[in-house]
């Protein structure tokens, strides 16, 4: 959705805008990902939203959970685990615009790795916060 602004200035200056707005968006939905033990797996959080939606990752069976379909989800504490990061991705609308944490990374991946991860994108849209979200069910298999 765009609006269209003008502001008068002055009697004789008008200056006019385009702002676009779009609710926040992850372009792929459930989907799932098979990981080597020991290997680096890469989940990409494909979005799209303006203004840029905040991304945060989430484990619905939680840490050690071992692949659990539970209905909590935790948090992931990247601070705490230095097997697991976050990187810029790139969003797809607008296109090549980078969105922080849109790639979560797990190095050395182990069996209790096993779950449903969630990426949650959210951003602020014509007075209410928008929310959209993607699930990955990663399996681990031995090396």
């Amino acid at each position: 959705m765009c609006l269209y602004l003008c502001m008068y200035l002055c009697m004789y200056v008008c200056i006019c805008l385009s702002v676009c707005v779009a609710i926040p968006r992850v372009r792929s939905k459930s989907r799932s990902h098979t990981a080597v033990a020991g290997s680096v797996l890469e989940l990409q959080c494909r979005i799209w939203g303006w203004p840029v939606p905040r991304v945060t990752w989430q484990r619905l069976g939680g840490p050690g959970a071992g692949g659990g379909v539970g209905n909590s989800r935790v948090d992931l504490n990247v601070a705490a685990d230095d097997r697991l990061s976050l990187r810029p991705g790139v969003a797809v609308a607008p296109p090549g615009l980078a969105v922080d944490n849109a790639t979560l990374v797990i190095t050395d991946v182990k069996y209790s790795d096993r779950d449903v991860y969630v990426c949650d994108v959210t951003s602020y849209v014509n007075g209410s916060w928008r929310t959209d979200s993607s699930t990955v069910l990663v399996r681990v298999k031995g090396q």
